[in-house]
């Protein structure tokens, strides 16, 4: 549930109501409050570059020192590309196009969810953001180890990519 225990319109303790099997607080006071508690979205990148792809050491918590693919939460008013292309400006200074969507998840133990773009550099300089220490590039044999990569999705999803873009160029 959520940490709601009291309306925040009215001031009446929270009660339950059940839609479509599940339990939400809700208001039996005013009735004008329901909280849905519903999960934050996460776009997340794979920014080719060099034969690798761009991470970066993240600056600010959680996991502060620790490598992770740009990404950021999904701001009101605008979609996940939108998010994606606006968080790979901010955090690696490179102008961003998405080239395909790569998969979409929840988050193990957290309300998130997280989707997953490829993308295209169109213009920008490769540099960290305010919230990241430092940024780089990696292909899969100098890959940051599990513990030094801030969220296992993360490491997951560069490590798919990263290899099959060398199962590609095998056969090319």
């Amino acid at each position: 549930m959520s940490d709601y225990k009291f309306c925040p319109l009215c001031g009446t303790t929270l009660g339950v109501i059940v839609e479509e099997g599940v339990s939400l607080p809700h208001c039996h006071g005013c009735k004008k409050f329901t909280h849905y508690d519903n999960p934050k979205g996460v776009s997340v990148l794979i920014v080719p570059r060099d034969g690798g792809i761009v991470m970066v050491k993240r600056g600010v918590a959680p996991q502060i020192g620790k490598w992770a693919l740009p990404a950021g939460y999904i701001n009101k008013g605008e979609g996940p590309r939108q998010a994606g292309v606006r968080e790979g400006n901010e955090e690696v200074g490179l102008d961003l196009e998405i080239v395909r969507a790569l998969d979409e998840m929840p988050v193990p133990g957290a309300n998130l969810f997280m989707v997953f773009y490829e993308t295209r550099v169109v213009g920008g300089v490769l540099k960290a953001g305010s919230d990241a220490l430092e940024v780089g590039v990696f292909d899969l044999s100098n890959l940051p180890s599990s513990e030094e990569i801030a969220f296992s999705l993360h490491e997951k999803k560069a490590r798919e990519w990263l290899t099959l873009q060398q199962a590609l160029a095998s056969h090319r």
